[in-house]
């Protein structure tokens, strides 16, 4: 635990050293050490042995494609695929290494491309500090890759690529089904975002809708618990019986849903970059938030836009122009992101396995 704390404390003060240009390569180094304990970690995380496991039964067997093709293995065939593919080059230590190696990469490159340098310490921040990105990328190991090839694919989003992106998630989905709520979005760039007004005043309506409907909505998503996969999920994560309620931490935590409702509705700049298709991506969590609390599995939809949270924030925060505001905001963001972070270690569902760092070299030598 504490050896992932202090090497993802390191990588921040590398990134704010190149941000200050203090250091060249600062964020690069960062991500170099955050990437080598992806690459050399054991038994961290709740799902790890699981894969293991998983791995050695599906591929203990000749290469089989129709069996896989046909999903006659435990995984999806994507992830199936790639299990022999890692078979004769390292095994199930390699394919942990080079995926970790492909998701920091991915992370890396879109931070450098659409975050401007001097807010590169809040993106790294979020990445690093969210419990559902780095962090969850240690166990839950097929969506972790999905989450940032999703990210990935905001270039061609974006560009209107449409056909690209439907193909990249359409891959996605044969490595983790939850993709599939993905593949709607591949058209995102096509809406258009240029009335500020209609587009904050959409949102408002879906977020109040939701909270209105969220018991009847619960009570739906509950009778989603006789599909095994669902209930599984419920009973290792916990189950609340109870919808999120208007709590002071959970109202301070809105606090960037305003903030990009505030930038979606004054932005009157010309938006090359998609920057406002990008922010009306990053509150699609505050959406889906309504019913997490009862169905744990819904939560982990949310992931796959908390990922484009990396690029927005700094875009909405940034463009507080009170530097006293920006401040105040920034601070009780990363006051809640920090006590959320550390609960994580604390919380009864993760401690058992993200207390002691393991590292493969255990097993090797």
């Amino acid at each position: 635990m504490y050896i992932v704390i202090f090497t993802s404390f390191i990588a921040l003060l590398l990134t704010f050293l190149e941000s200050k240009r203090i250091m060249p390569n600062g964020m690069r180094w960062g991500f170099v050490l955050v990437t080598f304990l992806g690459c050399i970690h054991y038994d961290y995380g709740n799902d790890y042995m699981n894969y293991m496991n998983d791995y050695k039964m599906d591929t203990k067997y000749p290469f089989d494609l129709i069996g896989i093709v046909t999903d006659e293995y435990i995984k999806e065939p994507g992830w199936v695929l790639l299990s022999y593919l890692f078979k004769p080059i390292g095994g199930f230590f390699m394919m942990v290494a080079a995926l970790n190696i492909f998701q920091n990469i991915i992370v890396y490159k879109t931070i450098k491309k659409y975050v401007e340098k001097n807010w590169w310490l809040m993106a790294v921040f979020t990445y690093l500090f969210s419990t559902c990105l780095y962090l969850l990328n240690f166990s839950m190991m097929r969506q972790g890759l999905v989450v940032c090839v999703f990210l990935w694919s905001w270039q061609w989003i974006v560009e209107k690529k449409w056909i690209k992106t439907i193909v990249v998630l359409f891959v996605c989905a044969n490595i983790h089904k939850s993709a599939l709520v993905l593949l709607p979005f591949a058209f995102w760039g096509f809406i258009p975002m240029k009335n500020g007004k209609l587009l904050v005043l959409s949102i408002i309506v879906a977020f109040a809708s939701l909270w209105m409907m969220s018991s009847l909505m619960s009570e739906i998503l509950l009778s989603l618990m006789v599909i095994e996969e669902v209930a599984d999920y419920a009973m290792k994560y916990g189950n609340s019986t109870e919808v999120e309620t208007f709590r002071m931490g959970y109202l301070l935590g809105l606090i960037p849903f305003f903030l990009a409702l505030r930038y979606l509705f004054f932005d009157k700049s010309e938006d090359g970059q998609g920057r406002k298709s990008l922010v009306t991506l990053s509150v699609v969590p505050f959406l889906i938030n309504p019913f997490s609390s009862v169905i744990p599995l819904i939560s982990r939809v949310a992931y796959y836009f908390i990922a484009y949270q990396i690029l927005a924030y700094p875009i909405i925060y940034k463009y507080v122009n009170c530097y006293f505001l920006r401040y105040v905001f920034l601070f009780i963001y990363v006051l809640l992101m920090l006590y959320t972070y550390f609960g994580f270690f604390g919380s009864p569902i993760w401690i058992g396995k993200y207390t002691i760092f393991k590292t493969i070299f255990s097993q090797i030598f």
